[in-house]
């Protein structure tokens, strides 16, 4: 359900008048817009224009504000032969009209400020306007918390001490990837030896769909992608499946500080991702480098990172 129908249905469900002693009924016993003739305003439209300022039963600011604009397309409709009904003056035809031809002179600004208060208004103001209503907002995805110190130390650790060869290669390959370039399940199964390269101590990989991007590994882990990438060739560095959840059922395998510790692609990104931020890795370059795009993700980091200094030097120095 929207906010818009949730609103609906709030304002319909009251039953108690507003009080004539409230700040709303008291502000709107007092308004005469400047822009609607006395004849006019007291002619039907201060009590069209009360009752759905009412019916909205918002705070005292926000009264005044919708108050003028309803005032402004009220007096507006009136020129133009219709009805004040609330399903005529605030249907989507008439504040398209509204908009085009009743305010001009109006900025850019103005001019949607107005359109995103009349749109509110007929969502909330309205049963048959045909208005149609915004999505829910899809909800974002948090990131997985990164590993502690602790913890990326005891996977560098076991991830060397797997039951068989191929255990080792794929904790091996998942870790490397993972904390050295950010690369969870969506990538790491498809990354090839020749994918990853080094030019003058350089060494990057080329990541496919999605997000197709060159990404530079951080050197701690240069070597060690170096070596794995050497002994697959042309084969994937992640040796198994590439279907969908593979890279998750291959770091289950892995078996980190006695099962105590669960090996995700996912934290290991956070971790790489961690990483950066506290290296004060610019971020437009690091938003590339993730396949990311836009910085609101980051925002989940934000608990893990440890200033080091006073942050009042960097503030001030900005």
């Amino acid at each position: 359900m929207s906010y818009a129908t949730k609103r609906k249905l709030a304002i319909r469900s009251k039953k108690s008048p507003m009080p004539v002693d409230h700040p709303v009924a008291v502000w709107l016993d007092a308004y005469r817009p400047e822009i609607v003739s006395a004849s006019v305003w007291v002619g039907g439209l201060s009590e069209f224009v009360a009752g759905l300022v009412r019916e909205l039963d918002v705070g005292l600011e926000a009264s005044k504000r919708y108050a003028r604009v309803l005032a402004g397309v009220g007096a507006w409709s009136l020129r133009q032969g219709f009805d004040l009904d609330s399903e005529v003056v605030l249907c989507p035809a008439t504040v398209d009209a509204y908009m085009a031809g009743g305010l001009p002179g109006a900025s850019n600004g103005s001019l949607m400020a107005v359109r995103g208060d009349l749109r509110l208004l007929g969502t909330s103001l309205t049963r048959e306007a045909p208005w149609v209503q915004r999505p829910e907002p899809i909800a974002r995805t948090s990131l997985s918390a990164p590993y502690t110190e602790v913890e990326v130390a005891a996977i560098r650790r076991d991830v060397l001490r797997q039951s068989t060869p191929l255990r080792v290669q794929v904790g091996r390959a998942i870790v490397a990837l993972g904390l050295g370039a950010g690369l969870d399940g969506r990538w790491n199964v498809h990354v090839t030896g020749t994918d990853v390269v080094e030019n003058d101590g350089l060494v990057t990989i080329t990541v496919g769909d999605p997000a197709e991007r060159l990404v530079v590994v951080r050197d701690e882990f240069a070597e060690d992608l170096l070596a794995l990438a050497d002994d697959a060739g042309t084969g994937r560095l992640v040796a198994g499946s590439t279907s969908k959840n593979a890279a998750a059922k291959a770091a289950g395998r892995v078996v980190i500080d006695q099962g105590h510790i669960s090996l995700s692609a996912k934290r290991l990104r956070s971790s790489w991702l961690l990483a950066h931020l506290a290296n004060r890795t610019p971020l437009t370059a690091l938003l590339q480098a993730a396949g990311l795009r836009s910085f609101a993700s980051l925002s989940d980091l934000v608990p893990f990172l440890h200033n080091a200094g006073d942050p009042a030097e960097f503030l001030r120095g900005a």
